[in-house]
């Protein structure tokens, strides 16, 4: 054999040794476990919503909600490996050098997460004073995140290579389906509230409770029970300071374009306005 036909093969043998072959954990039944862990996890998010904001003796079912849904999380994590495999299966742990399209599909995704972040920072508040707010987050987040794994499916279908990384696998499967998640609840309420009916509906409430949290962000908050259901607003501290437990309100209320009512303004029914 000539020397140049030596030193071609050990190109070949480098180029071979960039790639490290990845061990999955092996499931007996990888789509029955999902079902059951997806099952749990929308169980325990079923329990959540409607003690979501109550402050009785009732947020402890709330909170029995929470342990189910993150217990059914902690559990989908840990057989991650073998449901991902069962769905994307990969052939690397790691790819050194990626061709052109597939890191475009993750840089795509890597936008999307960021831009879905991004947006639904501007969204927060304006969900928390939103009537129901929180359901239509976990509806509206829900759905983008089912089409971001319908995204991945389609990419599958159309380019497997992107799924022959591990790494790159779980990125771009991240990245789609919480990236539309956070996207959507942030259309969602955005939609919602610009697209509103213009009438101007009033509805008399009691404050229950004031809570606030400093440790991270200054936010203050008041609980106000409108039909039977507890709710919680968001205000600026110098209207959270002129209020107390037990205070009535007047909420000027408008109905958004999904049928979830968001409060424009409101005043104290003897003093003060926000």
């Amino acid at each position: 054999m000539s020397k140049k036909k030596k030193k071609n093969k050990g190109k070949k043998k480098n180029k071979a040794r960039k790639y490290k072959y990845y061990t999955f954990q092996e499931s007996n039944n990888p789509a029955a476990d999902l079902r059951k862990l997806l099952l749990q996890i929308t169980i325990g998010i079923g329990i959540i919503i409607p003690f979501f904001n109550t402050t009785s003796i009732f947020r402890f079912v709330a909170l029995a909600g929470f342990l189910i849904a993150v217990h059914g999380i902690i559990s989908l994590v840990r057989r991650s490996d073998s449901i991902l495999f069962h769905y994307f299966p990969t052939k690397y742990e790691h790819e050194s050098n990626p061709t052109f399209g597939d890191k475009i599909f993750e840089h795509i995704g890597g936008g999307l997460f960021g831009i879905g972040l991004f947006s639904l920072i501007f969204r927060i508040i304006p969900l928390d004073n939103t009537i129901g707010g929180l359901e239509l987050f976990f509806i509206s987040s829900g759905l983008g995140f089912v089409l971001g794994l319908l995204i991945a499916f389609v990419i599958r279908i159309i380019r497997p290579s992107v799924f022959d990384s591990n790494r790159r696998r779980m990125g771009v499967i991240g990245t789609y389906s919480l990236g539309l998640a956070l996207l959507f609840a942030s259309l969602a309420s955005f939609i919602n509230e610009k697209k509103a009916s213009d009438t101007i509906t009033k509805k008399d409430v009691e404050i229950v409770s004031k809570s606030s949290n400093t440790r991270k962000k200054d936010s203050y908050y008041i609980f106000i029970l409108i039909e039977g259901e507890e709710e919680r607003l968001e205000l600026k501290k110098s209207a959270w300071d002129a209020l107390n437990e037990g205070d009535m309100l007047t909420l000027e209320l408008k109905n958004g374009y999904f049928n979830y009512p968001f409060i424009t303004n409101f005043e104290k029914i003897k003093s003060g306005q926000w």
